[in-house]
């Protein structure tokens, strides 16, 4: 048990730290998309940031097997 919490700890931190860099490099074209929706077509933020989760939630499963 001590041994299992030690390697779990051990690997969460650089998994998620991965993770989330993988997932601002999948999301990075999705931002100026966004923007562009925000800036020139005056969406409003609510709008844009429904958008925002629903893209992360599938670059999600696309960044976990990875």
């Amino acid at each position: 048990m001590v041994l299992d919490r030690y390697i779990l700890r051990e690997h969460l931190r650089p998994f998620l730290l991965s993770l989330s860099v993988l997932l601002l490099i999948l999301m990075l074209d999705t931002i100026l998309e966004m923007m562009d929706l925000l800036i020139s077509k005056g969406v409003p933020f609510f709008v844009v940031g429904q958008i925002a989760l629903f893209s992360l939630a599938w670059m999600l499963a696309l960044a976990v097997p990875m």
